[in-house]
C-alpha cells in the first residue's frame, strides 16, 4: 500500500511558514474553495468522489452541499485520520476507503469529483490512469474540481522536497531523477505544472476546462499579503507569480434532448458619428477633449495612454493581439477608453459585464461603443433571448441599483460627448464551448439550426428546415480547426473552441515553436480574453468595417441635406458642389484604397454581409451625379458669362454708333 512521504504534512507546513504571513495561506484557500462550492451548488443533490482525500480536512467544506461523499485515500495513516474526520460529521453520508481510483466498482457514478493536491505528487502515468478511472465513473455532464501546483515557466518544473538538518530543502531535478524520487523514503516529489499541462491531461479523457483560478501568489518581503491579493490578481487576469491553481473541468455528456450548454462572451455594439467634435482639429486635441469629457463623467475610467492601462487585462489583451496581427497599428488610428464603474448585470439571468469599451477614430470623428458580457452554462433559449434583448426593453442593473435597457445605457454613456448621428447596431457573440461537444466540425455538421437560432435570435430555430439553416450560416471563415467565424446579416458569431483538445494542442505547438525559434512563446497564443472578439483579432476586422459603414452612411445621409439646399448665387452653388465632391473623393480614396482593395478575407466577408459594398457603390454614383451637376453649373456659368459679354458688346456698339452721330 502507498505511503505518503510527507508525514503529518511537515514539509508543507514549513513551506507555508516560509512564504506567507499570518493566515494568508488558509484565507486564500478559503476564497478558492468558494469558487469550487459555487460549482457544487449548481448541481441538484450531487454525489461526490474525493479522490485522494488525505486526512479528510475538506469534508466539512463540501459535505453540507452534497448527497454523499465517497472518499479514497491509499496512505494507511492518513486514511485512519480521515475516518475520524468523517465520524465527526456523522450527520452527513461520508464513506472512506483505504484504496485508490482503480478500486471503484463498475456501477459507481459521481456528479462531482474532487482531487485536491494529488496530481503533483504522482507519476504522469499514474495520473493518466487515475483520470481515466475518474472519467469512467463521472456522470455525463459531471465535473471534476482539481487543485494542484502551478508555474509561470513554459515547461513543467520537477522538484524533490525533503528535510536536511531539520530544514525543508527543495531541489529542482531532471526527469530521470524525478521518476526515481518516487521510490525514495522521506522524499516528496512535486511537479509544478505549466499552463496547458493539466488541461491537456484531462482533455485526453473527455473533460473540457470550464475555468481556472490561480492562488497562493508568492510572498514579497515587506508587502502586506492577504487573500484579497489573490482575488484581485484573478480579477485583473494576472497569472504571474502564483504557486497553486484551481481547475474546474466538465465531462462531455451524450447529446440527448436539449441538454446542450454553452459558455460565451457577448458584445452589444453601437457605431456612430460625433457631430460636435471639430473635424480638422489635431489628433492630440481630440484625445484631450474626449479624455476630459469621459474622465469627468465617469471617474475611474481608463484611456489606452494612461499608466493604469498597462496592468488592465482588457488593454493588455488588445495590445497583445494588435502587436501580433497588425504590428502595433491598425487600418484606422484609434483611441480606446474603458468606461468603468457600472458593473452591469442582466436582471433576469447570470450575465455579467466584463468591459464597456469606447473606441474613437479621430480622422473621421466616428466611434464604437461595446457592452461586453460573459455567461456560462447557458441554454440555447437563453442565448437566443440575449440576441433579442439588444433592441428591447430588458433591463440591466448597475452596481448602484439603476436599471435601464441597453439603448438607454448607451445614450447615458455617450451623452457627455455631445451630439451624435449615424447610429448603427451590431450583435457579436464569441462561443467558447458547446457542451458536450468536443469537436468543432461536429458542431457545424450537427447543430446548424441551433447556431442559426443563436446568431439571429430565432426562438423557433428547431422548426427551421435544415437546408435553410445551413444556407443562413454559410458565410463562414476559419483558419484553424478549432475556430470558425460566422456572419448573418449584421450579426456575427465566433466559435472559438481553444479550450478543447485541438486548441490546446495548437497552443502547445506554438509554445514549443516559440521556445525553439524565438526564446519564448508569443503571449498572443496563450491569452483567453473574456471580451468577445479580442481572441483571433476579430475585433479589429469589425472596427475597420464599422468605420467604413459609418462613413458611408454619413455621406449618404448628408446627400439629402445637400440636395435640398439651393442657392440663388451660382458661384456659391459651384463652391458648395466642389467642396462636397472633394470630400467624397477624399473618403473614397481613404476607404476604398485602404479599406477595401487591401482588406483581408475576413473583412471582405463582413463587407458583403453588412451590405457595405453597395453603400460604396452608391457613393460612387453620387460622385458621378455631382460631376454632372458641376459640369452643368460650369456650363450655366459659361453661358451667363457669354450672355453678359454679348450684351456688353451690343451696348458698346450702340454707344459707338451714337457717338459717331454726335448724339452723345
Amino acid at each position: 500500500m502507498y505511503t505518503y512521504p510527507d508525514k503529518n504534512d511537515m514539509l508543507t507546513i514549513q513551506l507555508i511558514m516560509g512564504v506567507s504571513e499570518g493566515n494568508y495561506w488558509g484565507e486564500s484557500e478559503n476564497e478558492i474553495l468558494k469558487v469550487a462550492l459555487d460549482t457544487v451548488k449548481s448541481y441538484d443533490n450531487p454525489k461526490m468522489l474525493d479522490c485522494g482525500c488525505g486526512q479528510g480536512r475538506l469534508f466539512p467544506i463540501f459535505a453540507p452541499h452534497v448527497q454523499s461523499i465517497y472518499a479514497l485515500e491509499p496512505d494507511t495513516q492518513r486514511y485512519s485520520i480521515a475516518v475520524d474526520s468523517a465520524a465527526a460529521l456523522s450527520e452527513y453520508d461520508i464513506a472512506v476507503k483505504n484504496n485508490d481510483s482503480s478500486s471503484l466498482n463498475r456501477d459507481q457514478e459521481f456528479d462531482i469529483v474532487l482531487s485536491s493536491h494529488v496530481l503533483q505528487h504522482i507519476p504522469e502515468s499514474v495520473a493518466d490512469s487515475m483520470i481515466a478511472d475518474i472519467a469512467a465513473h463521472t456522470a455525463p455532464g459531471g465535473c471534476i474540481i482539481v487543485t494542484t501546483t502551478h508555474t509561470d515557466r513554459a515547461e513543467d518544473i520537477l522538484t524533490m522536497e525533503y528535510f536536511k538538518d531539520g530544514k525543508r530543502v527543495c531541489d529542482e531535478v531532471d526527469e530521470e531523477t524525478f521518476k526515481e524520487s518516487f521510490s525514495k523514503e522521506g522524499v516528496l516529489p512535486v511537479r509544478l505544472f505549466a499552463d496547458g499541462s493539466v488541461p491537456k491531461l484531462f482533455a485526453k479523457h473527455g473533460f473540457d476546462k470550464v475555468s481556472a483560478k490561480r492562488y497562493f501568489h508568492y510572498y514579497v518581503p515587506g508587502e502586506t499579503q492577504t487573500a484579497r491579493t489573490d482575488i484581485e490578481k484573478n480579477a485583473q487576469g494576472d497569472d504571474k507569480g502564483a504557486r497553486d491553481i484551481l481547475f474546474i473541468f466538465r465531462r462531455s455528456a451524450d447529446v440527448e434532448g436539449d441538454n446542450v450548454r454553452m459558455d460565451a462572451c457577448i458584445s452589444f455594439q453601437y457605431s456612430f458619428s460625433l457631430s460636435d467634435f471639430p473635424q480638422k482639429a489635431p489628433f492630440n486635441d481630440k484625445y484631450y477633449l474626449l479624455h476630459t469629457k469621459l474622465a469627468t463623467a465617469f471617474p475611474g475610467s481608463i484611456a489606452q495612454n494612461d499608466p493604469e492601462a498597462v496592468s488592465d487585462p482588457v488593454f493588455r489583451d488588445l495590445t497583445t493581439a494588435q502587436n501580433f496581427l497588425h504590428g502595433g497599428g491598425t487600418p484606422f488610428d484609434c483611441l480606446r477608453f474603458l468606461i468603468k464603474g457600472f458593473y452591469l448585470k442582466f436582471v433576469e439571468t447570470e450575465m455579467y459585464e466584463t468591459a464597456i469599451l469606447l473606441t474613437f477614430f479621430p480622422e473621421f470623428n466616428t466611434a464604437t461603443l461595446m457592452f461586453c458580457f460573459e455567461v456560462n452554462d447557458a441554454t440555447t433559449d437563453e442565448l437566443v433571448y440575449y440576441r433579442q434583448i439588444f433592441s428591447g426593453a430588458a433591463k440591466f442593473r448597475s452596481k448602484d441599483g439603476e436599471e435601464n435597457c441597453l439603448w438607454d445605457w448607451f445614450h447615458k454613456i455617450i451623452k457627455p460627448l455631445g451630439k451624435v448621428s449615424d447610429i448603427d447596431q451590431t450583435y457579436f457573440m464569441e462561443l467558447k464551448a458547446m457542451h458536450p461537444y468536443t469537436d468543432l466540425n461536429e458542431v457545424i455538421e450537427k447543430e446548424s439550426r441551433r447556431l442559426y437560432g443563436i446568431i439571429c435570435g430565432d426562438e423557433g430555430w428547431e422548426y427551421v428546415p435544415e437546408e435553410l439553416a445551413r444556407y443562413r450560416i454559410d458565410n463562414q471563415w476559419g483558419s484553424r480547426n478549432f475556430v470558425r467565424f460566422i456572419v448573418f446579416g449584421s450579426n456575427a458569431m465566433l466559435l472559438n473552441f481553444n479550450r478543447l483538445k485541438p486548441g490546446m494542442d495548437y497552443v502547445e505547438h506554438q509554445r514549443a515553436f516559440g521556445e525553439a525559434v524565438y526564446g519564448g512563446a508569443n503571449p498572443y497564443f496563450l491569452m483567453n480574453s473574456n471580451v468577445a472578439g479580442i481572441n483571433h483579432g476579430i475585433i479589429f476586422s469589425q472596427e475597420t468595417v464599422f468605420v467604413i459603414k459609418t462613413i458611408a452612411n454619413r455621406v449618404l445621409n448628408r446627400q439629402s441635406g445637400f440636395a435640398s439646399f439651393t442657392s440663388n448665387k451660382l458661384g456659391a452653388e459651384i463652391s458648395k458642389t466642389k467642396k462636397f465632391r472633394s470630400e467624397l473623393i477624399t473618403i473614397l480614396n481613404r476607404v476604398e484604397n485602404l479599406g477595401i482593395t487591401e482588406i483581408g478575407e475576413l473583412e471582405q466577408m463582413l463587407l458583403r454581409s453588412y451590405k457595405i459594398t453597395p453603400l460604396i457603390d452608391s457613393i460612387k454614383y453620387l460622385l458621378e451625379l455631382l460631376e454632372s451637376e458641376l459640369d452643368l453649373l460650369y456650363q450655366q456659368s459659361t453661358n451667363r458669362l457669354v450672355n453678359i459679354l454679348t450684351i456688353a458688346g451690343l451696348i458698346l456698339s450702340v454707344i459707338d454708333v451714337l457717338s459717331g452721330l454726335g448724339l452723345i
